[in-house]
C-alpha cells in the first residue's frame, strides 16, 4: 500500500511529515501548478521535485493540471505523474470504466521511464499512473 501526502506545500502538509510519518510520497498542491510555466513557483515545483528524490520517495503526484503548457512544464521538470481535468474530469465508476477500455492502446509515459521500467507500468508498488493517464478524483475540483 502506497500512503501519498496531499496537498503538499500547503497547511499541515509541510516538511515535518516527510520525517515522521511513514509516507510513500507527495501530492504538490494545486496552487503551485496554477500558474505553470510562467509562474515564479516554478522553482518551488522544482525543489519540491529534488525533495522527493533526496528523500527516496515513491513519486510526486501535480494535483490540477488542467492544460498542456503545464503539462509540458511539469515533464520538463522531471514529474511523471499528475491528475487534473487536462486527463480527466470526475466521473462515476460506469464513465471510469468506459473512460479506461479506450486508454488501453493509448501510450501510458509522457516521460521517458527510468531505468529498468516499462514505459506501460506504473512505478513499483505505486498505483497512480503516469502524467498523462490520472483521472481527477470523483468530487475534485482539479
Amino acid at each position: 500500500v502506497s500512503v501519498y501526502l496531499d496537498d503538499f506545500g500547503t497547511g499541515w502538509a509541510s516538511l515535518h511529515y516527510l520525517r515522521s510519518l511513514p509516507i510513500s510520497g507527495v501530492k504538490l498542491a494545486q496552487e503551485f501548478v496554477t500558474e505553470l510555466p510562467q509562474d515564479q513557483d516554478i522553482g518551488l515545483v522544482r525543489a519540491v521535485r529534488e525533495l522527493s528524490n533526496t528523500m527516496q520517495l515513491e513519486e510526486v503526484v501535480a494535483e490540477g493540471i488542467e492544460n498542456e503548457d503545464q503539462r509540458q512544464a511539469l515533464i520538463q521538470l522531471g514529474y511523471r505523474l499528475a491528475q487534473g481535468y487536462l486527463m480527466a474530469h470526475p466521473m462515476s465508476c460506469t464513465e471510469l470504466m468506459h473512460w479506461l477500455e479506450g486508454r488501453k492502446s493509448a501510450p501510458w509515459n509522457v516521460a521517458p521511464p527510468p531505468p529498468n521500467q516499462r514505459g506501460d507500468e506504473p512505478a513499483p508498488g505505486s498505483s497512480v499512473p503516469p502524467l498523462d493517464a490520472v483521472a481527477s478524483e470523483p468530487g475534485a475540483t482539479g
